[in-house]
């Protein structure tokens, strides 16, 4: 009994490696007026690598960019 619960206890002891090293960002590209402006060129470039992931907003002016390193960036739609 003493060999199963210390070995439990030695499992519950591991490190987890469960921890994200990514990001997403999400935003909504409007002009002066507050109004929504679709089918826009979005680009985020990484600071310090200068890795450039793009895209383009959808129809409600909305954007996603998924995994993303972490880090600084510059963006520019």
């Amino acid at each position: 009994m003493k060999l199963v619960t210390c070995l439990c206890l030695a499992a519950l002891a591991l490190p987890v490696f469960s921890q994200q090293t990514t990001a997403i960002l999400t935003g909504t590209v409007t002009d002066k007026t507050g109004a929504i402006i679709g089918d826009v060129a979005v680009k985020a470039v990484n600071r310090e690598t200068n890795l450039t992931r793009e895209t383009k907003t959808d129809g409600t002016g909305s954007f996603t960019l998924p995994f993303l390193i972490a880090g600084e960036y510059t963006l520019t739609a």
